[in-house]
């Protein structure tokens, strides 16, 4: 007969503390990059903001798409090194 597993067990204030700095953590990175954390119309280069329309459809893009971004998403502000 196998010897039944142990797994240690979280005490509820550390559960609490880490969950506390991972939110904590995640809210600093936004505040960091100014909320642009997502691709979305709003940091899209084709989208004109003043006018909520995007320049490369020449229309309003759905609420659906401002807020979750499309598959044609530009930002050159980003430098991935």
């Amino acid at each position: 007969m196998s010897k039944p597993i142990i797994k240690p067990t979280l005490r509820p204030e550390a559960k609490l503390e880490l969950s506390s700095a991972a939110a904590n953590a995640v809210m600093r990175v936004l505040e960091m990059t100014g909320n642009y954390a997502y691709q979305t119309c709003i940091k899209c280069d084709h989208f004109d903001e003043p006018n909520e329309i995007c320049k490369l459809y020449k229309m309003r893009p759905p609420a659906k798409i401002i807020a979750f971004g499309c598959e044609k998403y530009e930002d050159d502000d980003w430098i991935p090194f």
